[in-house]
C-alpha cells in the first residue's frame, strides 16, 4: 500500500497541475513530520513552468511589522467588525446534500480549504457591494491550536485570508482561527508560529494560491466546487467528534 505521505504528494502535485495556475486548488495541510521547505520545493518545482514570476510565494517575505504592501482600505474599525460578523454568520451557500438547510463558509473545518474560504468570503463581500479586501498569504511551520479538530490542532503549509486595514493597521478576516473579532496581522502570525519565522505575501483580491499571480485583482468562482466539498467534510467531522453539526452549523453557532 502507498505510504500516506507520498499519496498526498502525488495529490498534491496534480491539484497543481490538473488546472490552470489561476483555478487550482492547493491543499495547505502538512503532514506535522514535514517541514515546511518540503512542500516549499514541491512547489518550486512547478512553479518552473508558471507564466507568473510574481506568485504569492515568490511575493513572500520574512514578517519584520514594517514595509508591508498596502492592503484594501475599509473606512473604520467598528465597520471591519460588523463586516466580519456579517460574512461570518451568513448561511447562504446552498447544500444538495440536505436540501434546506443553507450553510456557511466553512468556518468550522479548519483541516484544510483556507484557498476556497477566501475566496468565498471575497466573492460574498464583491456581491454586496462592498470593497474588497486584498488577501494575505502565510507560508511556514504553521500550526494553530483548534476546538473544532479531534486533535485539538492543525498543521499548515500555508495559510491566506482577507486582509484590510484602517489608517494603516492591518486586520485579518478569519473566522476559521478567531469566530469574534478581526485580529491584527500580528496577532494572526503569532496564532500559527513565530511571527518572525514566517513569511507572508499581501496579495491582490483575487489570488487564489500559492502560484497564483499576487496582482490578480479578479474575484473568481473556480472555488465553488471545492467549498461544496469542505462543507461536507466539516458537517462529516463535527458529527465525528460528536458535536451536533444541526446546531453548530445552523442557527445556533458556537460564537
Amino acid at each position: 500500500m502507498m505510504p500516506r505521505f507520498i499519496f498526498a504528494i502525488v495529490i498534491f502535485l496534480y491539484s497543481l497541475t490538473a488546472l490552470s495556475f489561476e483555478e487550482r486548488d492547493v491543499s495547505a495541510y502538512r503532514n506535522p513530520d514535514l517541514p515546511y521547505e518540503h512542500y516549499e520545493q514541491l512547489m518550486n518545482d512547478v512553479e518552473k513552468y508558471s507564466p507568473y514570476f510574481n506568485s504569492a510565494m515568490g511575493s513572500a517575505r520574512y514578517y519584520t511589522g514594517s514595509n508591508l504592501p498596502n492592503a484594501t482600505a475599509w473606512p473604520s474599525k467598528s465597520v471591519v467588525q460588523s463586516r466580519f460578523a456579517s460574512v461570518r454568520n451568513d448561511r447562504y451557500i446552498k447544500w444538495s446534500r440536505k436540501p434546506g438547510f443553507p450553510r456557511r463558509i466553512s468556518w468550522l473545518y479548519p483541516n484544510d480549504g483556507c484557498y476556497a474560504r477566501a475566496t468565498m468570503a471575497n466573492r460574498w463581500f464583491k456581491s454586496h457591494g462592498i470593497n474588497t479586501p486584498s488577501k494575505v498569504f502565510a507560508f511556514g511551520n504553521l500550526r494553530v491550536k483548534t476546538r473544532n479538530h479531534p486533535r485539538g490542532s492543525v498543521s499548515w503549509w500555508y495559510h491566506v485570508a482577507p486582509i484590510v486595514e484602517v489608517g494603516g493597521s492591518k486586520y485579518v478576516i478569519d473566522p476559521s482561527i478567531e469566530s469574534s473579532r478581526p485580529l491584527s496581522l500580528g496577532e494572526w502570525l503569532s496564532r500559527m508560529g513565530t511571527p518572525s519565522n514566517i513569511k507572508i505575501a499581501i496579495c491582490g483580491s483575487g489570488t487564489q494560491a500559492p502560484g497564483s499571480n499576487c496582482e490578480n485583482q479578479s474575484v473568481g468562482s473556480g472555488v465553488v466546487s471545492s467549498q461544496l466539498g469542505f462543507l461536507s467534510k466539516e458537517w462529516d467531522q463535527l458529527k465525528r467528534m460528536r458535536k451536533k453539526p444541526e446546531e453548530l452549523l445552523g442557527s445556533r453557532p458556537p460564537w
